[in-house]
């Protein structure tokens, strides 16, 4: 997978539950501004995926997160300070599996 500047929306999904690493085979060149953004990772996950993509979040309008432990509320504000501005919409969604 390949992403360029005019990238819009991201949905990461994680199906094996002991991944423990998220990386685009192409990173791109420079930063790349989401509208949207979707995801079912742990929040650590995620935090190491973003440190290290380009992506950023800053923009974002909407944020959807399936969220798989009571952990994850921390990060979840965490990820929700930095598109306070933008966002327009948010959907939470406990897993199945949260602890």
């Amino acid at each position: 997978m390949a992403l360029g500047e005019t990238i819009k929306h991201l949905v990461l999904r994680v199906y094996y539950p002991k991944d423990d690493h998220i990386q685009l085979e192409y990173p791109p060149l420079g930063p790349v501004y989401l509208d949207s953004f979707s995801s079912n990772v742990t929040f650590d996950l995620l935090d190491r995926f973003l440190a290290t993509s380009r992506i950023q979040i800053s923009r974002l309008r909407k944020v959807v997160v399936v969220a798989s432990s009571v952990e994850d509320a921390a990060t979840t504000q965490r990820l929700l300070r930095q598109c306070h501005e933008t966002l327009e919409d948010f959907e939470f969604t406990p897993s199945r599996l949260s602890k």
